[in-house]
C-alpha cells in the first residue's frame, strides 16, 4: 500500500482493526477509535490483531499504551463497514469507527473503492477531510 506513513503513534484504549481513528487531544502522539463523524480524521487502524490468532489472545488492534500501525493520508487499506455503501463514496465514521457513506457538514475519512455492507472489510482510499455543504 503506498502513501504517507504515519509516525509511530500510541493507542489511548481499546482500538478494533481496520477502525477509523482521530488524535487524542489527552496526550501527544496518541490515538483513539473515532466515536462520530464531527471529530477530524486522522486515519485508519491496521487490519490485524496485535495478537498470533491463538486461545485467549486479544481481538484488537491495540489496547491503551499501545504502539499502533495507521494508515494515513494517502494509503489504501481495508476498513470495516458499518452500512451498505457502493465504490466511489466518500466515507466518514459511525459512532463505532466503522465506515458509512458521509453527509454534509461531517469529517470524512476516505474515499470507498468497492462497495461494501455491514461488518464487510472494505478496500478505501484515505483522504481525511470535511464535507461541506
Amino acid at each position: 500500500m503506498s502513501g504517507f506513513r504515519s509516525p509511530p503513534v500510541i493507542s489511548g484504549g481499546t482500538i478494533r482493526p481496520a477502525r477509523i481513528v482521530k488524535l487524542s487531544t489527552a496526550a501527544d502522539n496518541t490515538v483513539l477509535e473515532a466515536a462520530a463523524a464531527t471529530t477530524l480524521v486522522y486515519g485508519v487502524a491496521q487490519e490485524g490483531t496485535q495478537d498470533a490468532p491463538t486461545d485467549g489472545a486479544s481481538v484488537n488492534a491495540a489496547e491503551a499504551g499501545d504502539q499502533v500501525e495507521i494508515h494515513t493520508m494517502g494509503e489504501s487499506c481495508l476498513v470495516e463497514a458499518g452500512a451498505t455503501f457502493t465504490a466511489g463514496v466518500q466515507l466518514m465514521s459511525d459512532s463505532s469507527g466503522r465506515a458509512i457513506t458521509a453527509t454534509a457538514g461531517n469529517y470524512v475519512a476516505g474515499v470507498s473503492l468497492k462497495a461494501g455492507a455491514v461488518g464487510e472489510l472494505v478496500l478505501i482510499q484515505v483522504t481525511p477531510g470535511f464535507l461541506e455543504t
